[in-house]
This record gives structure tokens, sequence and C-alpha cells, in this order.
């Protein structure tokens, strides 16, 4: 389920979600906080694409005769259907919005077991210090096809609390969002494809070997959100302007040494850069195809 966007006027917002019900396309109507508008919800994801064009469609021309229910809701129809009475018209109202927020409350699958390998392979590697076992799942100088796990298990090895703390944090916060909204198949696509491109860049631009953690993956994740927040709203990601500051700050304070400096603390900054690039590249070409579906 999908929110395709807000109609400021309760009459056209009534009108176009009676147009929908006619095309037998399950939604729902939300009046949002006050002074916000209302907002339309999808159920159906195979007719998605055809209720954002209709939506396109009436921004530009609401008052296309095309749109003219043959039989009108009204506010009581709405309000009758949200409290569970008695239905009027045939039509039935899910409250799509709140089932939708529901759900992205709950932990993804995919974004669990991330978590849980993660802190199960800190545990086994003795919290970053068995230098044996955290051979076996690093990237291999030796030759990338005869250890080709190690292009992707780099992203599990964390060399201490704060650092495994900060990714984990970041992981439930960010993939959890992507995750809900975009299923689990294109989210732990999308994380292999990070960790890989993440891990292979850092070992050929620095010809390291000793690198770990989630965080090249947790970039690529925040700069696909971030990019999203900004050109497709209609996605619903969400990034506080704190969560912003800190991220693109530990990024620069990578690159200046400061933690090297102050905390002795290594940063794989290849990771953090290429993992920022994929997902901010990711991001704009999926919000390019939404914006141009608007045309």
């Amino acid at each position: 389920m999908r929110k395709i966007g807000t109609l400021p006027v309760e009459k056209d917002a009534l009108r176009f979600w009676s147009y929908l019900q006619e095309q037998e396309i399950l939604s729902s109507l939300e009046e949002e906080d006050e002074d916000s508008g209302w907002s339309i919800w999808i159920a159906d994801e195979d007719k998605l694409e055809s209720a954002k064009k209709k939506f396109n469609d009436f921004l530009a021309d609401s008052e296309n005769e095309k749109f003219n229910s043959t039989s009108p809701l009204k506010k009581s129809d709405l309000k009758k259907d949200q409290s569970g009475g008695p239905k009027t018209k045939g039509y039935k109202e899910y409250n799509l919005g709140k089932q939708w927020r529901k759900a992205e409350n709950s932990l993804g699958i995919v974004t669990l077991g991330l978590i849980v390998l993660s802190v199960a392979a800190f545990v086994i590697t003795g919290f970053g210090k068995n230098r044996e076992i955290i051979s076996l799942l690093q990237i291999s100088s030796a030759g990338l096809f005869t250890k080709p796990w190690g292009l992707i298990t780099p992203i599990f090895i964390h060399y201490g609390v704060f650092h495994i703390l900060f990714n984990m944090y970041w992981l439930y916060d960010l993939g959890n969002q992507i995750e809900k909204k975009k299923g689990f198949k294109f989210f732990i696509t999308f994380v292999l494809l990070l960790a890989l491109f993440s891990n292979l860049m850092q070992f050929i631009i620095t010809s390291s070997t000793g690198f770990g953690g989630m965080s090249g993956v947790v970039y690529g994740l925040f700069g696909y959100i971030w990019i999203k927040s900004k050109l497709d709203p209609a996605e619903n990601f969400h990034l506080d302007d704190s969560a912003i500051i800190m991220l693109f700050g530990c990024l620069i304070l990578g690159y200046t040494g400061f933690f090297e400096k102050f905390f002795a603390i290594g940063i794989a900054n290849t990771v953090h850069a290429a993992g920022l690039v994929l997902g901010l590249a990711w991001g704009y070409g999926s919000a390019l195809r939404w914006n141009r579906g608007k045309k």
C-alpha cells in the first residue's frame, strides 16, 4: 500500500476518491493533520501506477467530466466507513494509512536478520578481537575468486561496541523504512549490491583487506532515503535534520582523520563514500522514473 498524494480541498478529495472506487481501485481517503488536506492511499500494488496517472490527470484538470462519479460519496459516507458503521453506496473504506503506519513500526525480517547476523559475528569474533576468525570474513587479497564471499561478509565484522551500536541503530532506522516500503526482495538485493560495491571499491582504491562494518550499507541506505525524500515525497521516507547532520558530519570527519587522531579508530572512508554514491544514484534513478510518470 502507498500514499499517492494529498488534496487540500475536501470536496476535490471526495470526488477523486469516488472516481477511484468506480474504477475498481481499492483506496482509502484519510484526513491529515489540521490544514494538511486529505491523503489518498492505494491498496493494490498492481494498480498503483494506474492510480498515480489518474491522480496526476486529476491535478492537471480536476474539472474534467470524466472524474464525475455516478454515485459520488459524501463526507458522511467516509465517517460511517471509518467507524465500522453501516456502509453506503456499496463502498468500503480500509484505513490503509493506519494499517501502513502500524506495519511500518514493526521490524522487517531482513533487517532483523542482518542485525542478528552482525551481533552473532561480533560475539563469535571475540568482540572484534579474534583475528583468526575475522580473517575468514575479510576480503582476500590472494584472490577474489577463491574467496568470493569475502566481497560481502566484511559487513558483519565490527571492531568495537560503539562501532556495532552505531551501525545497528542506523540499519534499524533506515533499513526498516526501505524494507517496509519497497519489500524484502528489493531490500535484500539492495543491501547485497551496496555491500559488494562499497567493499570492492575500498579494496581496489586502498588495497586494504582489514576493514569491516555495516557502514557502507548504512550510508547507501541513507543516500537512497535522503534523495528519495527530496525528489519523490510520495514514498513517505523520512529523515530528521539531526540524522542528516550526523551522518554527513561523520563522513566528513572521517576524511579529516579526526577519529584516528582523537579516538584511535581506523575509518574505511572509501566504503562510506562508495555506499553513499550508489545509494544516491539508485534513489535518483527511482525518483526520476516517478517524476517522468507525472508529466
